[in-house]
């Protein structure tokens, strides 16, 4: 579960957090993620040795948050991200991108960027003054916060006299991306004790956006990281890895 709504003893709501959470940093009660980053038209110097390494910047604006940035080094170089959201995702990985934009407070994200959207997607599942849920599920919806997540095609407006202390609500309402967010397809499954992802994409988006796989013959670097129940402090690979086709 990210996140979700609790009804408390007095009556309120209140959002389950990490307690240790210091900005942006929930290692708690958050998902499960996957992110791979592949360089865009071989625009980034090293990518093919260090991967994803490019683009990390470890321990800056340790005043503001407790982790670094990721950007690339210099204007011009771009990054495809691919990155999959076990709540937030609906038959989809999220397409994002990375750019040389550095930390600001206009720009908490730093490089990081999502693809542009035409609609859909996932908003946080809150009142207009954020005090409690904006929508619960269906009739029957557990009450256990369970699955995590609302569908927007389902979700109701809320209703506070169904819920009592202790009930979970979840905090994400999801729909899917359209347009260029929404290029990559993805269904997955907890099995033994592990995710099991299959992703899917055109081999040509058309989006500036994107690695475009317009050279079967060549090799496509890209790195990988995976987030354990984590909001931004993940494992990561030192090296890299690379997609070639088979020749049929």
């Amino acid at each position: 579960m990210r996140s979700p709504w609790e009804k408390q003893e007095d009556g309120t709501w209140a959002v389950v957090s990490d307690p240790n959470d210091v900005g942006h940093d929930n290692n708690a009660v958050y998902e499960d993620k996957m992110s791979l980053i592949w360089d865009i038209d071989n625009s980034i110097p090293d990518f093919e040795t260090l991967g994803c390494f490019t683009g990390c910047h470890a321990g800056e604006d340790a005043e503001f948050k407790p982790y670094g940035n990721k950007y690339t080094a210099a204007e011009g170089q771009f990054a495809d991200i691919w990155h999959w959201k076990s709540v937030r995702n609906l038959g989809q990985a999220d397409d994002q991108y990375l750019d040389s934009t550095r930390y600001s407070a206009e720009t908490p994200g730093a490089g990081r960027h999502g693809d542009p959207s035409d609609g859909g997607g996932y908003v946080a599942n809150n009142n207009e003054d954020k005090t409690a849920p904006a929508f619960m599920g269906p009739e029957g919806y557990p009450t256990d916060g369970s699955p995590g997540w609302i569908l927007k095609s389902e979700a109701v407006e809320f209703d506070d006299s169904l819920f009592s202390a202790g009930d979970l609500v979840p905090g994400i309402v999801k729909e899917q991306f359209t347009g260029d967010r929404g290029d990559i397809s993805a269904g997955w499954a907890y099995v033994d004790g592990a995710w099991v992802i299959e992703l899917g994409r055109a081999l040509d988006t058309g989006s500036d956006f994107d690695v475009q796989y317009d050279d079967l013959t060549a090799e496509y670097f890209f790195g990988v990281a995976v987030f354990d129940n984590a909001q931004v402090r993940h494992a990561y690979q030192t090296g890299v890895n690379f997609l070639v086709f088979e020749a049929k």
